[in-house]
């Protein structure tokens, strides 16, 4: 595999794992509304 590939995978890699962190984040934001709306 040639260095180029190599490192375009990293950053590819990288974004994804950026992108996940994201998603749970909003994931855990979405269970806390849900979870107050249950105790009202």
């Amino acid at each position: 595999m040639k260095a180029t590939q190599t490192s375009q995978l990293n950053a590819d890699l990288a974004a994804a794992k950026e992108n996940l962190a994201k998603l749970c984040a909003r994931w855990e934001e979405l269970e806390a509304i849900k979870a107050a709306a249950e105790k009202q």
